[in-house]
């Protein structure tokens, strides 16, 4: 069972919530215009019917409260040194998430809000392990509460965090109304902001806005020149629009970021990208002509692959 739950908090970290499938285009989201040039009608429907444009994306709120991250022994000696502390028992319920125990993270958000009962960032984690439960009316509702006691700092976080359930609900008018709020409030952290304008991206994304999406992949990437998402996700974009050269200059950036040494977890998830980006640059290679670059970028991916298969071996506990 915890292969499993390491599993589903991996895909939650990674911003994609358990929804049962990728949402797909009415005829009345389908976009209405188009050039003589590119047939956009026609590069959405193939996007959509591939699984392949809406990417992975990550939200950055840190239950922790950011700064240096501790480990597992740390937090431990946090909570035994300040046991009334309702922070204390938010990092470690963060650090359950991270490990995949739900149960035991809902307990320490309990215990937060016991001592508290105005803590923001608890009522975050109980909206998160809602979340996980697919509870989503429950989790708003955390959110809600969060909000009435949050600071200006936990503000933009919970307006984020709003603004990405309802995006995964495909409630994309709301999403996108939230993402400006939190747009207009200053920002302090850059990190943070090139995250939220790659998630609206996303959600632009999911309209078939590919101009606006595009526009804000660039506005991440010109925030934070190493979140590889966004260059993933740009060249997504591009390949959707035919302008194969743009798309392979993204993917290699994303191939030469996510192949150097990780400094820690939070870096190494950004190699996740890795083996699509060799997929999606070999593709492109191919249909540019250039056979060989296509099939170095193949056996590239398969040998990763192969690599990352042998350094997670099978657990059955």
């Amino acid at each position: 069972m915890r292969l499993q739950a390491n599993a589903t908090v991996l895909i939650i970290s990674l911003g994609l919530l358990l929804l049962p499938a990728w949402p797909q285009a009415s005829a009345a989201d389908k976009p209405k215009d188009t050039n003589a040039n590119v047939n956009v009608n026609a590069l959405v429907k193939q996007a959509t019917d591939l699984g392949l444009l809406y990417g992975p994306g990550r939200r950055f709120e840190d239950l922790s409260g950011g700064g240096k991250r501790l480990n597992f022994q740390q937090i431990e000696a946090l909570v035994k040194a300040h046991a009334g502390d309702p922070l204390a028992y938010v990092r470690r319920g963060n650090a359950y998430i991270n490990e995949g125990d739900f149960e035991l993270a809902r307990k320490d958000f309990d215990r937060a809000l016991s001592l508290d009962p105005k803590c923001a960032q608890a009522h975050i984690g109980k909206s998160r392990f809602y979340q996980f439960e697919q509870k989503w009316l429950a989790a708003l509702t955390e959110l809600d509460l969060a909000k009435k006691f949050a600071n200006q700092d936990t503000t933009i976080n919970i307006l984020w965090e709003e603004a990405f359930l309802n995006r995964e609900l495909k409630q994309y008018d709301r999403a996108l109304s939230l993402f400006a709020q939190t747009l207009k409030i200053p920002q302090t952290d850059r990190s943070r902001l090139a995250y939220i304008y790659l998630q609206r991206g996303e959600t632009y994304s999911r309209l078939h806005k590919l101009p606006e999406a595009l526009q804000d992949y660039s506005q991440a990437i010109k925030i934070n020149s190493t979140l590889t998402d966004a260059y993933f996700m740009r060249g997504l974009t591009y390949r959707f629009l035919d302008k194969p050269r743009e798309a392979i200059a993204d993917f290699t950036t994303v191939i030469s970021h996510a192949s150097r040494p990780q400094l820690d977890a939070a870096q190494a998830s950004f190699a996740s990208n890795l083996s699509s980006a060799y997929e999606q640059r070999a593709q492109l290679y191919r249909k540019i002509g250039n056979k060989e670059l296509a099939d170095r970028d193949k056996e590239a991916q398969l040998k990763f692959e192969k690599s990352r298969f042998e350094a997670v071996p099978f657990r059955s506990d």
